[in-house]
């Protein structure tokens, strides 16, 4: 999972799988499904931060490699809690966040296999 400054490949990425600390499933309010996220306090503070200066600029939101939404940011999103409404079916949302925590987990699998 990426989130991106602008729409085009090579914008800077936010923040990806390591600053999520939960994923899921959730109902949206046109009875699709949509994935739920709970951030650390690092994509918090770096999703608010950007969200209050880019106003009226887009945020490409990437799930395996592919492009799901790219929203124009209306306002300041606080709170350390995103939404990504992309129409999902349940069970196209209850796999994306399945992998944005295994994505996680490698990631963090990774990072303390270098760290010895």
């Amino acid at each position: 999972m990426k989130l991106l400054e602008g729409e085009q490949v090579g914008s800077n990425v936010i923040i990806d799988e390591s600053n999520v600390k939960e994923a899921y499933a959730v109902t949206d309010v046109d009875g699709t499904y949509a994935i739920g996220l709970t951030l650390d306090s690092e994509g918090s503070n770096t999703i608010a931060q950007t969200t209050e200066t880019q106003l009226g600029k887009r945020l490409a939101i990437f799930l395996d490699g592919e492009l799901v939404c790219s929203p124009e940011i209306k306002a300041r999103i606080g709170g350390g809690r995103i939404l990504i409404p992309a129409h999902f079916t349940r069970q196209e949302a209850e796999h994306m966040a399945a992998g944005i925590k295994a994505a996680k987990e490698a990631t963090a699998a990774k990072n303390r296999s270098g760290n010895h």
